[in-house]
């Protein structure tokens, strides 16, 4: 495997964002949704977004939200992409002209036919909770990952993943891309530059 996709996802702060200079990822992940720990409002998402480094996508990150709020916050914020992570339709995904992921909460074998509606750049594999829609800082079952690997589905594993196991998740699930947040913070919502440079490193040497 060569070339895997790395995002960092809930950024919150100017600092964090410019500690993305450099790194070589290739998307920047902003959360949206309320009532969670690294949501931001409009304003300083906008802001937060204008540091993002050239050639790095900005992913705004929703969860069943009215589609004029996506819109909104779409053009203000000047984002690539949206990743929807709760129960969208495939054409409320597609209503809005920009790629998108869609999250898929792993519970248990993933049935990909019935994802087969769907057109987004890639899916996105997250840890399912029956009290959290995401953010769980758990990994789940890696090999149901890798069975959609060998049926040819596009997808970003998430979930979890840290500095310490991102190589072997790589390893065992064979997904696109690879997607962190807690995993590289000291605190909720504060990332730690060298956690960042670790997981970056230890995802791309895996995939040389």
């Amino acid at each position: 495997m060569r070339g895997i996709k790395i995002k960092i996802c809930g950024l919150t702060r100017k600092e964090d964002v410019l500690a993305l200079n450099g790194l070589g990822i290739d998307f920047a992940g902003f959360i949206f949704v309320p009532g969670t720990p690294r949501c931001l409002d409009i304003a300083r998402a906008a802001r937060l977004t204008r540091l993002v480094p050239p050639g790095v996508r900005r992913v705004g990150v929703f969860l069943d939200q009215r589609p004029e709020s996506v819109r909104r916050i779409a053009g203000a914020c000047g984002l690539d992409l949206l990743q929807f992570h709760g129960s969208e339709s495939p054409q409320y995904c597609g209503q809005f002209g920009l790629p998108y992921f869609k999250t898929i909460r792993v519970l248990g074998p993933i049935e990909t036919d019935r994802l087969a509606a769907y057109r987004p750049e890639a899916f996105l594999f997250d840890t399912y909770s029956p009290r959290e829609a995401g953010g769980t800082g758990k990994t789940f079952d890696w090999s149901l990952a890798r069975e959609a690997a060998e049926g040819g589905l596009k997808f970003i594993l998430a979930g979890g993943l840290n500095p310490e196991n991102v190589a072997r998740a790589i390893g065992e699930a064979r997904p696109w891309g690879v997607d962190v947040s807690s995993g590289v913070e000291s605190a909720p919502g504060i990332k730690d530059p060298a956690k960042l440079k670790t997981f970056v490193r230890a995802a791309r040497e895996h995939t040389q």
